[in-house]
Formats: structure tokens, sequence, C-alpha cells
């Protein structure tokens, strides 16, 4: 699988991701056939899209809390 449809399949990682254990995250990559991925090659447009997918809903984008 090419680096491009890595970064794709990661878009099907739950939004909260970053929030669970290492394990459950190696094993939902497992699944995903994504543990090789390493984001080379992304682009500006690619990584604003990625940040934006496990950006949690409740938390501004100004900084400031609400």
């Amino acid at each position: 699988m090419s680096e491009r449809e890595m970064f794709e399949k990661s878009f099907q990682r739950p939004r909260n991701f970053w929030q669970l254990s290492a394990e459950l995250q190696w094993e939902i990559d497992s699944q995903l056939g994504i543990l090789d991925w390493t984001g080379e090659g992304l682009t500006t447009a690619d990584r604003a899209r990625f940040a934006a997918h496990y950006l949690p809903v409740n938390v501004p984008t100004d900084g400031k809390a609400k």
C-alpha cells in the first residue's frame, strides 16, 4: 500500500484515536494495514485535513475557552 493510500486509510481511525492507549492504537492501525505508514510527502493541505479530522469538536480554534 502506498503512503497516499495509507494516509487515506488513516481517516478510518476513530476521531479520538490519540486519546486511546498505545495498545489500542496499534490494534486499530494493524487492522487498517497502516502500521508502516510514516506520513511522508504530505502537503500543507493534507496536514490541515489530518489535524481537522482529529481536532476535538469542543475545542475552539481561536484558542479561547468557551
